[in-house]
């Protein structure tokens, strides 16, 4: 299917579409299961992505498509809308395209960061029988135990792993 012919004609039925659409529910719609995490914190769409834009969704489906041209492994291995700024709103200035490691580097809902990582690894080296809720206890934060375990094993923020090697085997253990 020629994507550049739906661009013109038709957006709606451009495979692309649905991922402009799927960030306006986020935004927009108040009954939408994310909106608390996006439209009620603020976070809109920069004019030229707008839904009040007639060309808001030609524009983006462009954008979107030019960067899946540009890293085509990506297209392959599924991708994820990143804003380096999570507090800012939906744009081509503030979006790129990343794997779900970058994305979830970001999140709102807990975010890590590099020396947090660090340090959460190196607690954890020194406190072998510490649970995932004491460590999400003494950093003082909501990042699920889930995400600390995926941390400290290295199955996301592997760039932490040349300063900190990761723990292997660190699931969630109830503590007793």
């Amino acid at each position: 299917m020629n994507t550049a012919i739906l661009i013109k004609t038709t957006p709606s039925r451009n495979p692309l579409y649905s991922r402009w659409n799927s960030l306006v529910q986020k935004c927009y719609n108040p009954n939408n299961r994310h909106y608390d995490n996006y439209g009620a914190r603020g976070i809109r769409f920069d004019d030229v992505w707008s839904p009040s834009n007639p060309e808001g969704s030609r524009n983006f489906i462009r954008w979107l498509q030019a960067r899946l041209d540009e890293k085509p492994e990506l297209a392959k291995l599924g991708f994820m809308l990143h804003r380096p700024n999570v507090n800012s709103n939906f744009g081509p200035e503030n979006c790129e395209l990343g794997d779900k490691a970058l994305v979830t580097q970001s999140r709102t809902t807990g975010v890590l960061s590099f020396q947090m990582v660090v340090n959460m690894r190196k607690y954890k080296r020194a406190n072998p029988a510490a649970s995932l809720l004491q460590i999400q206890r003494v950093f003082d934060t909501k990042i699920s135990t889930n995400n600390i375990s995926r941390a400290l094993r290295g199955a996301c923020w592997a760039n932490v792993n040349e300063v900190e090697p990761p723990i292997p085997n660190s699931r969630f253990v109830k503590p007793e």
